[in-house]
């Protein structure tokens, strides 16, 4: 306030008229001019504001020691706020995944914070001063070891059946380009070298038959069977030889050896009821030839025999409907159809 009492002073004296204070009375004062009353307070405030931010400046200056040189006060300059920018968050790395079907896919963790990201960091060890953990050792599964003094089978290489099935390949190229007799030979080498060649037998089966040497056909069947029983095509075979013979007794025989093996076999039923037929047993017949239809309910010669074993018992009824049953099957041969109608007339 002494340095605003002291302007005014300055500013009343400069205003005053020259000669004026030394003419008036001590301890008078001459009024002030108007023009100075009117501009004293604006002038004050404007003083008072200007100290003011004079004053707040002031406090605004950092304080320095006394004794410090002028090349530091340069250097010291106010901080300045730099904002660091925040580290993106670090996916972490994850093992292949390995895909599998009908697998949920696999939930995406959320990234973490910086912060906690950095904590995390500082608290885990680096892996690269870890040392390298030691592999653990496979364990080797027991392996099953022969026992001493036991030998251990292996299958050998069936030579014998190698050539065989050679003289069976080349056998059947021959009979396909019409040289019998070479087949024939390579059929009956292909039999000797591996006897249970079921191929080569039935080549040299359908040879035989052809040129009429059924007695050579009944003598290879027989073989056939006693190597192979359950071979009912071989036992039917033979036994229709048996009956082309005209020993029917012998055709009955061997049918009744393979029966055990054939209750599943409609063909073969079929032609146990022909071969009862002949031997004058209709009743034998009726059943053999129910039992094949009931296994093949359309076979038109089981019907037809059927209904001539039925007319031989005297079920002429019966006869008539199991004629007109096999008239409605496909395939029966002519003379069969003729048969039929004939009988229903």
């Amino acid at each position: 306030m002494s340095l605003i009492n002291q302007m005014l002073q300055d500013l009343e004296k400069r205003e005053a008229p020259s000669g004026l204070a030394a003419d008036l009375p001590a301890g008078v004062h001459s009024a002030r001019p108007a023009r100075l009353v009117r501009w004293r307070w604006p002038l004050l405030g404007v003083l008072g504001a200007f100290l003011a931010i004079a004053l707040f400046w002031a406090g605004k200056r950092p304080v320095l020691p006394a004794d410090m040189p002028a090349s530091a006060v340069a250097q010291v300059q106010p901080p300045v706020l730099v904002e660091t920018p925040t580290p993106p968050a670090v996916p972490e790395v994850l093992p292949p995944v390995v895909e599998v079907p009908s697998a949920p896919p696999a939930r995406q963790r959320k990234a973490e914070p910086a912060s906690q990201y950095k904590e995390k960091t500082a608290l885990r060890p680096s892996r690269a001063a870890q040392p390298a953990a030691a592999p653990k050792p496979v364990a080797e599964h027991p392996v099953a070891r022969p026992k001493a003094g036991t030998v251990t089978k292996t299958a050998p290489f069936n030579e014998a059946e190698e050539r065989a099935e050679q003289n069976y390949r080349k056998a059947l190229a021959a009979y396909g380009l019409g040289r019998t007799s070479e087949s024939l030979a390579l059929s009956r080498q292909a039999l000797v070298d591996y006897p249970e060649h079921h191929s080569a037998r039935q080549l040299l089966l359908k040879q035989l038959v052809e040129q009429g040497a059924s007695d050579q056909a009944r003598a290879l069947l027989r073989d056939g069977i006693k190597l192979d029983p359950l071979q009912l095509s071989w036992s039917m075979a033979l036994a229709r030889l048996e009956l082309g013979k005209g020993d029917v007794a012998a055709a009955r025989q061997v049918l009744d050896q393979a029966l055990p093996q054939a209750a599943a076999n409609a063909d073969f039923q079929s032609l146990a009821g022909a071969v009862a037929q002949r031997q004058g047993r209709p009743s034998e017949a009726a059943d053999f030839y129910r039992t094949a239809l009931r296994l093949k309910p359309t076979d038109g010669r089981s019907w037809v025999g059927l209904a001539l074993a039925l007319e031989a018992e005297g079920h002429q009824p019966e006869a008539s409907e199991a004629f007109r049953r096999a008239l409605t099957c496909e395939g029966l041969p002519p003379e069969l159809q003729a048969l039929a109608q004939r009988k229903l007339r």
